[in-house]
């Protein structure tokens, strides 16, 4: 949730939310579950969105999806996929995004950019 109000903060604001979302991470890398390990992955990746580091997010996400398919989170992992086919770009990034929108089509979901903003916030809001 502090991720999603970090995107629309201001400058000041959000240096100081993503101190605290940064201390919230270090506390939920110390657990055994995977969809915490990929969690961890996931905010990583939006806080590195929201500083520039384009990069750093890409590599984040890419970490989270294996633990995501264990874990069986099949709208989280289609969610990450298409923020990382956002962040990729080229047709390897378009492949994946549209992986990611095909499991939300086949859910019957109206919103998938919605959804997507939801459960992997801190990222520009513009997908596809």
């Amino acid at each position: 949730v502090l991720l999603a109000v970090a995107t629309a903060a201001s400058e000041g604001e959000r240096v100081l939310l993503l101190q605290k979302i940064r201390s919230d991470v270090r506390r939920l890398k110390k657990g055994k579950i995977a969809s915490h390990k990929a969690n961890v992955h996931l905010v990583n990746a939006g806080i590195n969105s929201l500083e520039g580091n384009t990069e750093a997010a890409i590599d984040a996400l890419e970490t989270s999806l294996p633990f995501l398919e264990e874990d069986g989170v099949g709208l989280l992992l289609a969610a990450a996929k298409r923020r990382l086919g956002q962040l990729r770009g080229g047709d390897s990034g378009t492949t994946t995004f549209e992986e990611g929108s095909r499991f939300m089509e086949e859910q019957g979901l109206v919103d998938p950019d919605r959804i997507t903003a939801t459960l992997v916030p801190g990222f520009d809001s513009k997908l596809g």
